[in-house]
């Protein structure tokens, strides 16, 4: 993945992923307790008022995209930005001519 730095100008925040990592007790998602990328992953979020579908299935508006230099993110993972937390609905990976770019992630 190769993202020039021009690119990366436009994406000021930063973001810690967490994985999955099942269900407690209650049904409710439980996470990893360690970031996927320590130092966090450069980012930008944007507001969305368009309908989506999430990768179940699913029909839902998200409230925001977050574009990300990652591509380890995963449907599910808890996200950190700005000390406000989102669960991600739907991933998209975007390509150029050498491999993967970035990924969308639709959040609620």
């Amino acid at each position: 993945m190769t993202i020039d730095a021009q690119w990366l100008d436009m994406m000021p925040l930063t973001l810690f992923a967490y994985a999955s990592s099942g269900n407690d007790g209650y049904g409710q998602p439980t996470y990893s307790s360690t970031a996927r990328h320590t130092s966090g992953r450069r980012c930008r979020i944007e507001p969305v008022t368009q309908r989506t579908v999430s990768s179940a299935g699913r029909e839902f508006v998200p409230r925001h995209r977050i574009i990300v230099d990652a591509t380890d993110i995963q449907v599910g993972d808890k996200i950190v930005v700005s000390n406000t937390t989102y669960v991600i609905d739907s991933i998209e990976t975007h390509y150029d001519e050498v491999g993967v770019h970035h990924q969308e992630l639709s959040v609620t």
